[in-house]
């Protein structure tokens, strides 16, 4: 009757370590998806930026060639400073846009960190199950 509780005490260890697993399997897909995602925005961020670099270098380049010019060089800053403005805009959106799951990464790390400690010690407590039964094996197939 202990080896069959013992037994069952196992089994129930063992199918919270497989849970325990499985959570961890998924969180950390989770988490490549979202450092996936991240790296995408990082990438088209700097793909902006670079537009906005070439942009800004374009409107210079014009500025310079019509600031004898003052109307058309008034209209040219008016719209430069449009640009450069909804520019900062888009940046300030893109890096709460990455922060916001950076701190989402954080969270899903501790996470993981959490989960391998729970797995840790489900695996200890497993391997405690195992060796009480054995023991009790041994001592109920002993003399």
């Amino acid at each position: 009757e202990e080896k069959e509780l013992a037994t069952e005490e196992l089994g129930v260890a063992t199918a919270k370590e497989q849970d325990l697993v499985s959570q961890l399997e998924v969180k950390s897909v989770r988490l490549s998806d979202l450092q996936q995602e991240i790296d995408d925005h990082k990438a088209c961020h700097q793909e902006q930026v670079k537009k906005m670099s070439e942009l800004v270098d374009v409107a210079t380049n014009q500025r310079d060639k019509t600031h004898n010019e003052l109307i058309e060089a008034s209209a040219t800053i008016e719209g430069l400073s449009k640009t450069n403005r909804d520019a900062q805009i888009e940046l300030g959106n893109l890096k709460k846009e990455v922060q916001k799951h950076q701190t989402e990464i954080d969270r899903l790390e501790k996470e993981e960190r959490l989960a391998k400690e729970a797995l840790e010690i489900a695996t200890a407590e497993k391997q405690d199950l195992a060796s009480h039964l054995e023991a009790k094996s041994a001592q109920l197939s002993g003399p």
